[in-house]
């Protein structure tokens, strides 16, 4: 069974949609932080995990909706990742017993950066390796 070009955007935006909800949920919510202290940089360790998971994501929607755009998928992944983990800033500052931290922008972005070239090296690595077995070898 073949999926439409529709139905796998959809799928594709999904993940992105859910999980952007998920954050917002959680950021409206005082939460327990106890576990964050097992966390590498805690809160900000958290925050680079989360948002770099979002990029991931949202990367990978642009892609499958837009294929074929290069640099500009990736750039574009960053900023909107960005832009939601400055929204999300803003809405924690009016959420009792939250806070806002310009420093958990910054983690958003290097985890939205760092997502977005893994996932660049592992499609363009995984087609690299396509192309690879597509030509003939020299025994032939």
């Amino acid at each position: 069974m073949s999926l439409k070009p529709r139905q796998r955007i959809l799928i594709a935006w999904l993940p992105a949609v859910f999980y952007t909800l998920l954050i917002w949920w959680l950021s409206s919510q005082q939460l327990d932080l106890a576990f964050m202290r097992r966390v590498p940089l805690q809160d900000k360790g958290v925050h680079f995990l989360e948002y770099g998971a979002l990029s991931f994501f949202i990367v990978h929607a642009i892609a499958v909706t837009w294929p074929g755009r290069g640099i500009s998928t990736l750039l574009t992944a960053v900023v909107a990742t960005i832009g939601l983990g400055l929204l999300d800033e803003l809405h924690q500052s009016f959420v009792p017993g939250r806070s806002s931290d310009v420093l958990d922008l910054v983690a958003d972005t290097i985890g939205a950066t760092v997502a977005v070239l893994v996932y660049a090296g592992l499609t363009y690595g995984y087609r690299a390796m396509l192309r690879g077995r597509e030509r003939p070898s020299a025994a032939e």
